[in-house]
Order: structure tokens, then C-alpha cells, then sequence
């Protein structure tokens, strides 16, 4: 009979609240509040994972151009390449000096340059994949530098100076590096 009539164990009577049912529903909030942050951080991650991927795809394609660049400037004939004034067209790939714009001063300028001059990693359609581009490449002649110390004697000596420019992209179209480097052969 206790039990009908809501006394407890002494037999005094006392009213139920309901704290129980307010305590658990906070808790079951906090608990929702936490997965939700959890998932946005998750998502968040895994889109910074494909934005590094993307950087990463785009960095190493520009690098395989610059070694091709280097590999084939490697294989160009001893000695400056032929002098010509003003603007001159290209010699086996390589630029005159001064003839490349600056990307960064005038990246409208670059890209258009780079449009009718740029060379294809490897040729055009061999693609690394999965890049949304081919990486290409310009070669560009800076300086050729002869050997102090030979006196003059032997024709062709010294070191020739090139600056290689090239571009690769990543998984989407906005991931773009540039590397740029300057290169000597003897």
C-alpha cells in the first residue's frame, strides 16, 4: 500500500520534482553539442588534408618539370648559347635574358608569356596524374661566366647560368605552384 499512496520508507509524504528528467536533458544537450563540434572538426580536417594534397600534387609536378628542364639544359651544346639583340626567337628552348615577366609584378603579363612560350613536361599530353594540368617549364639564358684562370685558351670554358621557371598544378585548378631556379653548367 505504500506504494499507492507516495509515502516513502518512514511514511512521510513528499512530492516528486523532476530534477532527474532537467538534469538528464542538459546532459543529453552537451553530449549533442559535442558530437556536433566533433563532426564539424572532422570535416574541417579532411578538407585541409585535400587542400595539402592538392598544394603537394601541384609542388611535386612543378618539381619533375624544373628536373626535365635541368636534364635537357645538361644535354645543350658547351658554351653561351648564340647572342642575339633585343628579342630574338628561342634557341632550342632557351629564352633570352630579360624575357620572362616577373609573376609576380605582372602576373597578366606571365600568363600570357607563359601561354605561347612554355614547354610540356615531357611533351604535351603525358600528364602526371592526378593533375588537372601538365606541368611546363621555361628556360631562360642569364649569363655565361668563363673560367678565370685559363687564361683565355681553351674556347668554350667557364660556366653558363640559366634560370628555369616552371609551373605545375595540383588535384584542382587552384592549387598552382612556381618554382623558379637558376641553374649553371660547365
Amino acid at each position: 500500500m505504500n506504494a499507492r499512496c507516495g509515502c516513502s520508507r518512514g511514511g512521510v509524504r513528499h512530492r516528486e520534482r523532476g530534477a532527474i528528467l532537467v538534469v538528464s536533458l542538459l546532459l543529453l544537450l552537451v553530449l549533442t553539442v559535442l558530437a556536433v563540434t566533433s563532426m564539424r572538426m572532422a570535416t574541417t580536417q579532411e578538407r585541409l588534408a585535400g587542400n595539402v594534397r592538392d598544394v603537394d600534387l601541384s609542388f611535386h609536378a612543378a618539381e619533375a618539370a624544373v628536373r626535365e628542364a635541368e636534364e635537357r639544359v645538361r644535354l645543350y651544346p658547351a658554351g653561351p648559347p648564340p647572342v642575339c639583340g633585343g628579342t630574338c626567337p628561342l634557341t632550342d628552348g632557351v629564352l633570352p635574358r630579360g624575357s620572362i615577366p616577373d609573376p609576380v609584378i605582372d602576373p597578366a603579363a606571365f600568363e600570357t608569356f607563359w601561354n605561347a612560350n612554355a614547354q610540356a613536361y615531357g611533351g604535351a599530353g603525358r600528364q602526371i596524374q592526378p593533375t588537372t594540368d601538365d606541368p611546363a617549364y621555361l628556360v631562360e639564358f642569364l649569363a655565361h661566366v668563363p673560367d678565370a684562370l685559363d687564361g683565355g685558351m681553351e674556347p668554350g670554358s667557364g660556366r653558363t647560368i640559366y634560370r628555369v621557371v616552371s609551373r605545375g598544378a595540383g588535384g584542382t585548378a587552384v592549387a598552382q605552384s612556381i618554382i623558379e631556379t637558376t641553374f649553371a653548367r660547365r
